[in-house]
């Protein structure tokens, strides 16, 4: 048995050395628990350090102060079993936990009870409750004393068990997936108990305050003419002038003063009932709200931060070039800028949630591998184990048949249990790759949570480009090539950031939509620094010829339609023009500043076909950026060692069939034979 388990900035450190680590979700309480033991030995056998556990409030407290930890539920029984086969436990006791239980698994009886606590949102005149109902205002205090009775009863037992006393667990969830019960469901809380509109002292006023000091400062930039900052409420937000800026500020207060307030109050909580030597963490529902909770990591530094990823999610339901590009490569990244430690996803598919097919055990094997090779170093699989709902409990009853890995008969394994085997085999005997950094092409700037940086990283991975990620709210620039996607609101540190780095020598690669505002609500100014000038297309086609003879539709931000498409702004005085539209005007073009370049369009990175990656390498062969690896289907990436400072080749092969190719790697080609759905590493 383990007797510590330390965080370092790369990885973790097991009892003082570098590990890999396995994690698989099994919830006991899906489980029977005559079954217990035979799933534990099962994970266990797969390579699995450990276990990750729901701890579900809605199975245990049925009837209000009826909280039961008996029979099946029986979590203590559980975590000795845990420690009796000596593995971890990566606890989750909500009290939202999701995991396909009514109301994501707070108790129903809670909000009947109490109405008042629904997180709502203003409209036709009311505050309308979100998602009928299942949405909870987190800070509301009724809520959260609920939340403190359940975690005196639940907190303790998990204590009991941790590690340093010679137990299983290693760290503590605080709820899960914590934006997306409001987000997804109806938008951002506007319960008025917690806001408190109107009060001098309430959290949305405070904020407020905080930010424009002046009423009048305020009122010009909403486009409003309140009062005073008491006087402001949702009703009357409704029909500002600046729609822009006032959900801009509502987004910056949910994230920056709410989401770190409920975070920190549950660790308080947490830390009363007795866990103050366990390591706390929180989960980040997927890549894209990554730089949304950089509030927290700067608040609340002690708290370790992981993902989820999933591939089951989109529409092919395959593991494949969106998968890889966003999910993994582009999650993975956003957790080495974003997160204090090492990347680690909580919740990594090994299993699907649905009766179209089962898991194919070679795609899975690849997931998991491309998983440690992109720098995961913390890995639970969900789900481990399948289980079974009472009717009442979840949003299917019976059979909870996640294709999991492991029956939750505890005898049956599926195929792709002896894919993840081989895969866990093979990294827990090669620990070179703890240490391996992955070698970079180019920089993606990031300040917000911007569709366009989805799009620009399955662009870059279908034209093979190895990108890492900045966070340009903290920091400037230090690479020499950075793209950074341009939005309505754009925060005046970046702006001030992206001059500095272009006049310094940067090659800068600006896309998106060009910026209204700075943070403040003030004109941007970025074009106009850079000397940047737009004007409106003759032509109101998206088509747009460059190379010469090569034509392809780009979704672009100039106000006027075509179709589905919109327009690109039309550039004046570029050095260089890399593109044009039908009315032979410049909308990508090259701007020399300096010894630093730009390369400029008003468009949407996107990948839909091949022509949207020849001009790609165009626009970066135009500022002298070659890729380290060229090759025409495959992933390929060069990973160095940060100690021993070898080389290795990773190529990846995501498609269903085998490829054969000449790929170009440091200038030099190599001729290249892969099968289907798996991966080679090569020194160089």
């Amino acid at each position: 048995m383990s007797k510590s388990l330390k965080m370092d900035r790369y990885y973790f450190l097991v009892d003082g050395k570098p590990k890999q680590l396995w994690f698989g979700e099994m919830d006991y309480f899906r489980i029977p628990r005559e079954n217990w033991s035979k799933c534990l030995d099962h994970l266990k056998a797969m390579g699995l350090d450990g276990v990750s556990i729901y701890v579900a409030w809605i199975s245990h407290e049925r009837k209000p102060g009826d909280i039961d930890f008996t029979g099946n539920l029986d979590l203590d029984a559980f975590l000795t079993l845990i420690e009796e086969k000596g593995m971890l436990a990566w606890l989750r006791p909500g009290p939202y936990v999701y995991a396909e239980l009514r109301f994501a698994g707070i108790p129903p009886w809670l909000a009947l009870e109490h109405p008042e606590i629904l997180a709502c949102r203003w409209k036709e005149d009311k505050f309308e409750p979100l998602d009928e109902g299942m949405s909870i205002s987190y800070l509301h205090p009724i809520f959260l004393q609920y939340v403190d009775r359940w975690y005196s009863k639940v907190i303790p037992i998990i204590a009991s068990h941790s590690l340093s006393k010679g137990g299983c667990v290693v760290s503590i969830q605080l709820c899960n997936e914590i934006s997306g019960i409001h987000i997804w469901f109806g938008g951002i809380d506007q319960n008025p108990d917690v806001c408190e509109y109107g009060n001098p002292d309430g959290r949305f006023v405070r904020f407020l305050k905080d930010k424009y000091r002046d009423i009048k400062l305020l009122n010009s930039v909403w486009g409003t003419n309140f009062e005073s900052f008491e006087s402001i409420s949702p009703k009357e937000m409704v029909e500002a002038q600046n729609s822009i800026m006032v959900g801009y500020d509502e987004k910056c207060f949910y994230y920056k003063r709410y989401i770190p307030e409920y975070i920190e109050i549950l660790s308080q909580i947490a830390r009363k009932y007795g866990s103050t030597d366990i390591p706390l963490s929180i989960n980040i529902a997927g890549p894209s709200d990554v730089p949304l909770f950089s509030e927290c990591s700067s608040k609340l530094p002690e708290i370790y931060q992981a993902i989820d990823l999933y591939y089951d999610l989109h529409i092919s339901g395959r593991l494949d070039s969106i998968t890889i590009s966003y999910d993994l490569e582009y999650g993975t990244e956003l957790c080495k800028a974003f997160i204090q430690g090492p990347p680690g996803a909580l919740e990594y598919e090994s299993g699907i949630f649905t009766d179209i097919h089962a898991i194919d055990s070679k795609e899975q094997g690849l997931w998991v591998a491309s998983g440690v090779l992109n720098g995961l170093r913390l890995i639970s699989l969900f789900q481990a184990v399948d289980g079974l709902h009472a009717p009442w409990e979840a949003d299917v009853g019976g059979n909870y048949n996640y294709h999991a890995p492991v029956d939750v008969n505890g005898k049956d394994l599926r195929p792709h249990y002896y894919s993840i085997q081989k895969i866990i085999h093979y990294f827990n005997g090669e620990p070179w790759f703890l240490d391996a950094e992955k070698e970079y092409d180019l920089f993606i700037g990031i300040y917000d949570n911007l569709s366009s940086d989805i799009n620009l990283a399955h662009l870059l991975f279908r034209g093979n480009i190895t990108f890492g990620i900045i966070d340009l709210i903290k920091n400037s620039p230090r690479c020499s090539c950075l793209w950074v996607n341009m939005s309505k609101i754009m925060p005046q540190t970046v702006i001030d950031r992206l001059i500095e780095y272009v006049y310094n020598g940067g090659k800068l690669i600006l896309t998106g939509e060009p910026p209204l505002y700075n943070d403040k609500g003030l004109p941007s100014n970025l074009l106009e620094r850079l000397e940047i000038e737009l004007e409106t297309p003759n032509s109101s086609f998206s088509l747009v010829q460059f190379s010469g003879n090569q034509y392809v539709r780009l979704t672009g931000f100039a106000g006027k339609t075509f179709g589905r498409k919109k327009t690109l702004y039309a550039l004046k005085g570029a050095d260089i023009s890399l593109a044009i539209n039908e009315a032979g005007q410049t909308v990508i073009g090259v701007y020399k500043k300096n010894s630093g370049k730009i390369v400029f369009g008003t468009f949407m990175p996107e990948y839909l076909v091949e022509e949207h990656k020849s001009l790609l390498l165009l626009m970066l062969k135009s500022i002298e950026i070659e890729p380290l690896v060229k090759t025409d289907r495959l992933r390929a990436f060069i990973l160095h060692n940060r100690n021993t400072k070898e080389r290795r080749l990773c190529i990846i092969n995501y498609w269903h069939q085998s490829i054969k190719e000449n790929i170009q790697v440091l200038g030099e080609d190599i001729k290249i034979e892969i099968p289907p759905l798996e991966w080679i590493i090569r020194k160089i």
